[in-house]
């Protein structure tokens, strides 16, 4: 079985919200919170990695030789 990406996971979990009858809406809710968290953590991901990949102490050094 293949993974669906994060997005689309999200994207189902948003449709199931809508679509899901229950008598007190506790359902709805929690998948409309689990898909918004999803999308949060993806956005935080994205920005974590940008922020380490401009950091110098993070960047790969070409052509170091050191001596001894």
């Amino acid at each position: 079985m293949s993974h669906s990406s994060t997005r689309d996971l999200a994207s189902a979990l948003k449709i199931l919200a809508q679509q899901i009858h229950s008598e007190d809406g506790a359902a709805n809710v929690v998948c409309a919170e689990a898909a918004d968290r999803i999308l949060l953590l993806v956005t935080l991901t994205n920005e974590l990695t940008a922020h380490i990949l401009a950091s110098p102490i993070h960047r790969r050094k070409e052509n170091v030789c050191s001596i001894e």
